[in-house]
């Protein structure tokens, strides 16, 4: 059986990782920057990491978030961009302006409700046993 890994990533640190590490995983799994299978998969079964499409694209099973819109946009229009599936994207309209209250009970408020949406339906596409704690 193979093992589901959900990546989430917060904030600009999180989502300029996220855009290094899925360089990695496409690099080690031998999928191209569009989500295509170019290559034997080098460390066994890619979908740990990856869903597999209808059409055959390999797409990275995560959910990247920012209240501003430029970490996100970095992402889309990176390398890796088109391989990324944009509903599970997520950006505010207006960033906290480094105000943590305002982050926390406003503008971050505001998107709550639609990241924990998707953050539901990454879990019901992942064909793993659901197991929480």
């Amino acid at each position: 059986m193979v093992r589901e890994v959900i990546s989430l990533s917060c904030g600009q640190a999180g989502v300029q990782l996220t855009n290094t590490i899925w360089a990695q995983y496409s690099a080690e799994h031998g999928i191209s920057a569009s989500g295509l299978a170019q290559a034997e998969d080098i460390l066994g079964s890619c979908e740990t990491f990856f869903s597999n499409t209808s059409t055959n694209r390999y797409v990275p099973r995560s959910l990247s978030v920012d209240l501003e819109a430029g970490a996100i946009d970095d992402l889309k229009n990176g390398l890796y961009g088109n391989m990324f599936n944009s509903d599970f994207l997520i950006n505010s309209a207006e960033d906290a302006a480094n105000n943590f209250a305002r982050g926390y009970y406003t503008v971050g408020r505001e998107i709550l409700e639609l990241v924990m949406e998707k953050c539901r339906q990454l879990v019901e596409y992942s064909k793993a046993p659901k197991v929480f704690c």
